[in-house]
């Protein structure tokens, strides 16, 4: 019968890029350390904001009807519409520029921005 050898001790993150082989710094300052951290945190909080802050965004805007200013409160609500423009086709310049192409532009949607004062 064959004998199992004991698993060696689960390492941790740290430890494994102590070890590492590298060309790039390994971070060991603990203030350094901590603002990593706290970046990888606000990041993930930051995420979730920006989506609410979304959601938030089109309530306001379908609530105001189409109307391009609205009063809440003490609050003035502006929204502007930014209109989409269409793609422009590729245009062959004069023979003098030996056949180069003007490249044309990509079609771009448009968006309403909101801003309340």
């Amino acid at each position: 019968m064959s004998e199992t050898l004991p698993e060696a001790p689960a390492k941790s993150q740290s430890d494994l890029r102590d070890t590492a082989t590298t060309n790039y710094p390994v971070l060991r300052n603990k203030k350094l350390l901590a603002a990593v951290e706290e970046f990888v945190a606000i990041s993930a909080q930051l995420k979730a904001l920006k989506k609410r802050h979304e959601e938030l965004r089109d309530q306001v805007i379908a609530g105001m009807n189409g109307s391009p200013v609205a009063y809440a409160g003490a609050r003035t609500v502006n929204v502007a519409t930014v209109a989409a423009t269409p793609a422009t086709p590729d245009r062959v310049i004069t023979k003098d520029m030996m056949g180069q192409v003007l490249r044309g532009s990509p079609a771009k949607s448009s968006y309403q921005q909101l801003r309340v004062a």
